[in-house]
This record gives C-alpha cells, structure tokens and sequence, in this order.
C-alpha cells in the first residue's frame, strides 16, 4: 500500500518536473496554503489570548505537522499534533502548561473552523447535488 502511494507521488513529481509552469503553480499554491494555515493559527493564538510571533507560529506548526505522521495517534490526529506543538513551543521558552493548553485549544478550534467550512459548502452546494435514483 504505501508502496503504491510512494510511486504515485514519485510520477505525479515527473509530470511536473516536465511541465515547470505547473510545478511552479503547485509550489505557489502550496506555500499560500501553508501561508494560509500559518496566519489563521496564529490569529487563533491571538484570539484565545496567546499571543505568539509569527515565527514561533511557523516552527510550532511545523513541528505539529511532523509529528501527525507518527502513526501512533488517536481520532484526528489528537494527541501526536499536541505533542509535536509542545515540544516546539517548550524549546522556544513558552511554559509546557500554556503550549500543551493553546495546542489542544488551536486543534480542537481549527477542527470546529473546518466542520463549519465544510457545512457551509454543503449548504451552498446543495442546488448542485442531484437526486440519486
């Protein structure tokens, strides 16, 4: 299985690496993405009265990120993320109790963020759907 997911990502790279305007796209997008996820999470920080840098953001972010691909996590990568956001933030000087609480506070926001994305979607999508049968 990951065998077959390796492959597929390896020539999904060798059809961008023939076509330089689509790989700069996908590089573009993806760092507007990653610009995106950075800058709501720190507002989210700000909003729940954690204010941190930006850089901060970025690396606890980061480290979050890395740590959801343990494969050792619970439903919705509960747990594994936190680890990874405390263990950035603690190194960068932040107190274990404020960064183990923002991260399981940013988590479980940004999850509420998204179901509320997604039910919007639904809603607005709903003249699209067509009747089954």
């Amino acid at each position: 299985r990951w065998t077959r997911r390796v492959r597929r990502a390896r020539a999904a790279l060798d059809v961008l690496r023939r076509r330089p305007a689509r790989l700069l796209a996908a590089l573009f997008f993806s760092l507007a993405g990653w610009g995106f996820l950075w800058l709501s999470v720190w507002c989210l920080l700000r909003a729940i009265g954690h204010p941190m840098a930006l850089d901060a953001v970025v690396l606890g972010t980061a480290s979050a990120t890395v740590a959801t691909l343990l494969p050792i996590n619970i439903v919705g990568t509960f747990g594994t993320m936190e680890a990874g956001w405390t263990a950035a933030f603690a190194a960068l000087g932040v107190p274990v109790e404020i960064a183990a609480a923002s991260g399981l506070a940013v988590h479980i926001l940004s999850l509420l963020v998204t179901v509320a994305y997604g039910a919007l979607a639904f809603v607005l999508m709903a003249p699209l759907r067509r009747p089954s049968g």
